[in-house]
């Protein structure tokens, strides 16, 4: 079994995760203690490059989306994960069809880590790392986290097992409903 963590960039997939993977039960669905993985740090490696924006900056989005894909295939073959997805990963159809087969067959429990357009906002302008970013609309991505928001919402409510609200909380606080509405 595996948790799979699915939002917006912003919504804290990469700092909830790991709180997550701590707090999981190492008993009944996981057997061990489950680790954490960072689908945007595995794709450039399957890409051969050192990041989701020299991926993108120097392949396109078509490409990214195929090698985010096959990342997401390898990730998936494995078990006890908490595995947090690129934003737009769910948008691929081969990346969407893959999560579908996994929730179908048990193997995956989709979490939807919701967080509104000015809750994404701020923080993508905290974001030390936020010139990392690609933009995907041509807009800065503090502008365009709104307009790929509401693209992408109906997408994550039909994936998700459990949607979770992470406004005014704590990454503890969003692990500790998973792991309760997960039972």
């Amino acid at each position: 079994m595996n948790v799979v963590l699915m939002g917006m960039r912003g919504c804290g997939k990469s700092t909830v995760g790991p709180v997550l993977a701590g707090a999981l039960p190492a008993d009944g669905q996981f057997g061990h203690p489950a680790v954490f993985v960072d689908l945007d740090e595995r794709t450039p490696r399957v890409l051969g490059k050192q990041s989701v924006g020299e991926a993108f900056a120097m392949l396109g989005e078509r490409a990214f989306r195929e090698g985010e894909a096959l990342a997401l295939s390898e990730c998936l073959r494995e078990d006890c994960q908490v595995l947090a997805l690129g934003g737009g990963t769910p948008t691929a159809s081969n990346a969407c069809a893959q999560l579908i087969s996994s929730q179908s067959e048990g193997r995956a429990k989709i979490v939807y880590l919701r967080a509104s357009g000015a809750l994404l906002q701020a923080r993508l302008r905290q974001d030390p790392n936020l010139h990392l970013r690609p933009s995907l609309t041509g807009l800065d991505p503090v502008s365009e986290a709104p307009i790929l928001l509401a693209q992408r919402e109906p997408i994550y409510i039909k994936l998700a097992d459990v949607i979770v609200s992470v406004e005014g909380r704590t990454p503890h606080e969003i692990a500790e409903e998973i792991v309760r509405r997960l039972r």
